[in-house]
C-alpha cells in the first residue's frame, strides 16, 4: 500500500481547516438587499395593479350611472310627451264634442225658431260687398222658386236643359207631331220663365249698383195687396265693405244655404200650385232706377205670415263698425213690372 504524497496530505489538511469557516460566513448583504428590492417591486406592481383596477371600476360605475340617468331622462321625457299628447288629444276631443253639441243645439234652436216664428238668421263673420248682397238675393230667389215648386228643376239645370233643347233638332218623320207640339209648348213656357227671371236678376244688379237695398220682398200668388206667401230678405244688419278684406261670396253662399237647409224654412208638405212671383225692393227714392216702378203708398201686408231670411254681420267680431241707418222717409219700395210665372213639364 502506497503512502500518500506530502502534497496530497497538505491539501486535505487545508480543506479540514477551511470547512468550519465557510459554515460561519454570513449571507452577502448586497444580495439580500437585491432580493428585498425584487420583493418590493413585485409588491409595488401588485399595488399599482389594484389601484388601476379600482380606478377602472369607479369609471365604469360612473359611466354606468350616467347611462342609467340618461335612460331615465329619456323615459321621463317620452312619458311626459306622451302624457301631453294624450292630454292635448283628450282636450281636442272634448272641445270637438262641445262644438258638436253647441252646433246641434244651435241647429235645433234655429229650426224651432224658423218653424214657430218664421225667422232664420244668417250671421256672417265679416264684411260683405254690395255685389255680394245682390248675389245673395238672386240665389235666394232661385232657391225659393225651386223649393216652392214654381220651377221643375233648379235654375242651372233649367238653363242647361233649355240650351240642350235649342241645340238639338227634332226629326218630325221619326217623332209624331203631337209629341213635337207638346215639347214645343214646354220649351216655350220654359223659355218665357227663364227670360222673365233673367230680366229680374239683371235689373236687380242694376238697382244694387245705384242704391243700398236693405230689404227685398218676394210676393207669391194673389196680388201685392193680399199675396198667398211672403218671403222677406232682410239685409239691414249687414256691414258693407270693399276689397280683399270682405268675405268671399262663395263661402257666404255655402253658409247661407246650410242655414236654410237646417232651418227647413222653405219646405212645405203641401203640393205647391203654380202662381206668379212679384219682386219688390226697398231703395233710395232718388237712386235713378228706370226699370222698377216706385210704389210710394205700398205697405207690407200684415194679414199674411212672412218668412224672414235675415242676413247680418257678427258685431262681436266687428264692433268698431256699424250698419248704415236707413231713413224710412228717404227709401221707397220699387216693384218689378214683370212677374215670374212658374211652369211644370
Amino acid at each position: 500500500m502506497k503512502n500518500p504524497s506530502p502534497s496530497t496530505e497538505k491539501l486535505q489538511e487545508m480543506e479540514v481547516a477551511i470547512a468550519p469557516r465557510l459554515q460561519n460566513v454570513p449571507v452577502d448583504s448586497n444580495s439580500h438587499g437585491y432580493s428585498e428590492e425584487i420583493a418590493r417591486a413585485a409588491d409595488g406592481k401588485t399595488v399599482v395593479g389594484e389601484k388601476e383596477v379600482k380606478c377602472s371600476e369607479r369609471e365604469f360605475r360612473a359611466t354606468h350611472d350616467q347611462v342609467n340617468n340618461a335612460e331615465e331622462n329619456v323615459i321621463i321625457s317620452v312619458t311626459s310627451r306622451n302624457f301631453l299628447e294624450n292630454t292635448q288629444e283628450r282636450d281636442c276631443c272634448v272641445t270637438a264634442g262641445k262644438q258638436l253639441f253647441h252646433t246641434a243645439e244651435s241647429d235645433a234652436e234655429m229650426a224651432r225658431r224658423a218653424k214657430e216664428e218664421g225667422i232664420v238668421n244668417v250671421v256672417f263673420p265679416g264684411t260683405v260687398t254690395q255685389e255680394g248682397c245682390c248675389r245673395f238675393v238672386s240665389e235666394i230667389l232661385k232657391c225659393i222658386l225651386y223649393q216652392r215648386q214654381q220651377l221643375p228643376m233648379t235654375y242651372d239645370q233649367l238653363v242647361y236643359s233649355q240650351k240642350k233643347c235649342q241645340d238639338s233638332k227634332v226629326d218630325e218623320d221619326v217623332v209624331c207631331r203631337r209629341q213635337v207640339n207638346l215639347a214645343d209648348a214646354n220649351r216655350r213656357k220654359c223659355q218665357e220663365t227663364l227670360q222673365d227671371l233673367e230680366e229680374v236678376l239683371h235689373q236687380l244688379e242694376v238697382l244694387f249698383c245705384l242704391s243700398k237695398v236693405p230689404q227685398v220682398l218676394l210676393l207669391m200668388g194673389g196680388s201685392i195687396i193680399l199675396p198667398k206667401e211672403i218671403y222677406e230678405i232682410n239685409l239691414e244688419a249687414l256691414v258693407l265693405g270693399s276689397g280683399d278684406h270682405c268675405l268671399r261670396v262663395s263661402s257666404c253662399l255655402r253658409q247661407l244655404f246650410r242655414t236654410l237647409f237646417v232651418a227647413d224654412l222653405l219646405s212645405d208638405s203641401r203640393p205647391g200650385r203654380l202662381m206668379p212671383t212679384t219682386v219688390l225692393a226697398l231703395a233710395h227714392r232718388d237712386c235713378g232706377v228706370g226699370w222698377f216702378h216706385p210704389k210710394l203708398q205700398f205697405k207690407v201686408p200684415t194679414c199674411v205670415k212672412k218668412q224672414v231670411i235675415a242676413l247680418c254681420t257678427d258685431l262681436c267680431t266687428f264692433g268698431n263698425k256699424s250698419t248704415d241707418i236707413v231713413d224710412c222717409h228717404e227709401y221707397v219700395w220699387f216693384q218689378a213690372p214683370r212677374a215670374i210665372k212658374g211652369f211644370r213639364n
